[in-house]
């Protein structure tokens, strides 16, 4: 176990050099990135004008289509007025017919209605008729009923 923790041991000169290895890699590091700082930032830059480019032209097509569909609206709108006179007397003759038919239904219920009663007035009167003269036989009275 003493051997995973102990550092290896190193030559005499070897610790320096590696010392300076690493003063170079961090210097290169470090210009690294003092060049790609402003080429990152240029970038960034150039990609918000493509955005803003990109969103301009969407705004555009927007308002374009916007256009288009609220002059298309304004065209069928008119459209639509000028069908409404036609529409409105097309619904006014079905109502009327409808009327007239509902009306004739109407009047043929009552005559109907006027009939029946006629006839069971008629009924009643023959049936009391009768009773009557059943019971002028029976207690032979004389007939005295105005069948009018």
């Amino acid at each position: 176990s003493s051997g995973i923790n102990a550092e290896w041991p190193l030559r005499p000169g070897l610790k320096h050099k590696m010392k300076q290895v690493e003063k170079r890699l961090d210097y290169y590091t470090r210009a690294q990135r003092l060049v790609e700082i402003p080429l990152m930032k240029e970038e960034w830059e150039k990609s918000q004008e493509d955005d803003k480019i990109w969103w301009e032209e969407k705004e555009a097509t927007r308002i374009e289509m916007a256009i288009k569909k609220r002059e298309h609206d304004i065209s069928t709108r008119k459209r639509l007025l000028r069908m409404k006179d036609d529409k409105d007397e097309f619904v006014s003759s079905i109502l009327s017919q409808k009327e007239m038919q509902h009306q004739e239904e109407v009047n043929r219920f009552e005559e109907e209605l006027l009939r029946v009663r006629e006839e069971r007035k008629d009924a009643k009167k023959m049936e009391i008729l009768k009773q009557l003269t059943e019971k002028r036989k029976k207690y032979r009275l004389p007939l005295c009923v105005d069948t009018t």
